[in-house]
């Protein structure tokens, strides 16, 4: 008998490979089924072709050199830099969300501080006393919220829930954790060095819950997004001046001007 072997599923492997159907590579693909077949003919139809490989500037030829100002041109670049921005952080996000992160499948915690710094707390735990976390909202006055090291990961800050009649429950080793700090969060305010052995305080902390991250986020919703700023944002440009939005656009860099 013989036995079956795992194989990888190298199409899944190499969909995101900026290489393929460029310079004559083909995008591999080793499975008997649907996708698998339309690989194959998108791959005969590509290597039959033999289309020159051409850079993006050959292009600019294409587009006047002198029918913009530097204004037009700052203002293009200006909607250009958005859109990609909401393109790539749509990306980035959902390649994290494609690692199933524990943090990201629960809700999480932002802690404003009076003088505006926003922490993120993830990781909740379940915490005691009526869940007093999940039904807050808003400005606390009678909250300290203490960041505090975990003494099981060096690297790693917990924060601590202390309510009026537990004041001293930074020192006394009586808060109530409910949850730690994300690493962005760490690393945006520099936490790491900032929380010594006796810890940070926060007082009357605004809080904000939000759902698990993973239903926050759609990537096909976010990239609709991205064009509808886009095509938002050409038609504030009259007729007359979108070509010169174009080249200016064009004279700078690579990538899609979204001008026409």
């Amino acid at each position: 008998m013989q036995l079956l072997a795992h194989r990888k599923h190298v199409l899944r492997a190499n969909q995101k490979n900026p290489e393929v159907y460029t310079h004559g590579q083909i995008l591999p693909t080793n499975t008997q089924e649907p996708i698998g077949w339309a690989v194959e003919v998108a791959n005969q139809i590509y290597v039959e072709s033999a289309l020159p490989e051409l850079k993006h500037e050959v292009f600019r030829d294409l587009f006047p050199k002198d029918n913009f100002s530097v204004d037009i041109q700052n203002r293009a670049m200006t909607i250009a830099r958005a859109y990609q921005g909401m393109v790539k952080e749509a990306r980035v996000m959902d390649d994290r969300l494609r690692q199933r992160k524990p943090e990201d499948q629960q809700p999480t915690v932002k802690i404003t501080t009076l003088k505006g710094a926003a922490l993120t707390i993830q990781r909740m735990l379940d915490v005691e006393q009526g869940d007093e976390i999940w039904r807050s909202d808003g400005v606390q006055k009678d909250w300290v919220l203490g960041i505090e090291r975990d003494g099981k990961s060096p690297e790693g800050l917990k924060a601590a829930i202390v309510t009026p009649q537990g004041k001293q429950a930074m020192t006394s080793g009586r808060s109530q954790t409910i949850g730690f700090v994300s690493p962005e969060s760490i690393e945006q305010y520099r936490l790491d060095q900032r929380v010594g052995i006796s810890g940070l305080r926060i007082a009357s902390p605004t809080i904000e819950v939000f759902p698990p991250l993973r239903i926050q986020h759609d990537l096909d919703d976010r990239i609709r997004e991205a064009r509808i700023y886009l095509e938002g944002a050409i038609d504030q440009i009259p007729e007359e001046e979108r070509m010169a939005y174009a080249s200016g656009r064009m004279a700078i860099g690579s990538g899609n001007c979204g001008f026409g």
